[in-house]
């Protein structure tokens, strides 16, 4: 918008990547300009990827989808990339919440008639010891007739 003063972009999710690729663009002919400075860190905590189920919608307004995986999804099932789980973003309390990129991105979720049991499967560069720090949301759901029914969202960070 200003070719004269710097602005910092923060990336969210954060990119994890070898290479980046960089298209200048302007809606005027003949004025697209860029300065680009990269501003990142050496990845260090060896996940190579993890595998489960894909997330939820929840309505219109709620989406529960790991959005950011950059892996393969077949069939709804996420497996061989990195996403949502993995960016050190944790959500609000409330996943149907905004708190600046639509209600529910923070969150991965599923309803419990879903399945019985959900299963990450996570991949490391070497063979480690590691925590898996679990963060659910079972917030009562209103739109159905069922009081009984809940949702069962997760908000997982890996550690090393």
């Amino acid at each position: 918008m200003n070719t004269y003063m710097p602005v910092k972009n923060e990336l969210v999710p954060p990119i994890l990547a070898s290479k980046i690729r960089f298209l200048p663009y302007s809606p005027h002919p003949r004025t697209v300009c860029m300065r680009v400075e990269l501003i990142g860190c050496s990845y260090t905590d060896g996940l190579v990827s993890y595998s489960m189920p894909q997330g939820q919608e929840r309505g219109q307004e709620v989406d529960l989808l790991d959005l950011s995986y950059d892996g393969t999804t077949t069939d709804g099932f996420l497996y061989g990339g990195l996403g949502r789980l993995h960016d050190g973003t944790i959500g609000d309390h409330n996943f149907r919440s905004d708190i600046g990129h639509g209600k529910g991105y923070e969150w991965v979720g599923w309803r419990n008639e879903s399945y019985s049991s959900l299963e990450v499967l996570c991949e490391f560069e070497v063979v480690r010891n590691f925590s898996l720090i679990i963060f659910a949301n079972n917030m009562h759901t209103k739109e159905g007739q069922n009081n009984n029914l809940t949702d069962r969202c997760l908000r997982p960070r890996v550690a090393s």
